[in-house]
């Protein structure tokens, strides 16, 4: 578990009162590094299967790489 925790960071923006987290995932070789917002784990995923695209949700953009996942929020 003490493995899994150090490969997977959750901390939330002090500008949400929810629990909307910033998820930062970093791996090597054919896994990438992502850094995204997600408001549910349903939407991560939906971001995982699209990398490379981009993604529309709740007027938030999403620019997925191999290696980051760059997000943007008006």
């Amino acid at each position: 578990m003490q493995d899994l925790d150090n490969r997977f960071k959750v901390s939330i923006p002090p500008k949400f009162e929810r629990p909307r987290a910033l998820l930062i995932y970093t791996l090597r070789r054919s896994i990438f590094s992502i850094s995204l917002v997600a408001s549910d784990t349903s939407f991560l995923y939906a971001l995982l299967r699209k990398r490379e695209k981009n993604i529309y949700n709740n007027d938030n953009i999403y620019k997925i790489t191999q290696k980051k996942a760059y997000f943007c929020l008006d």
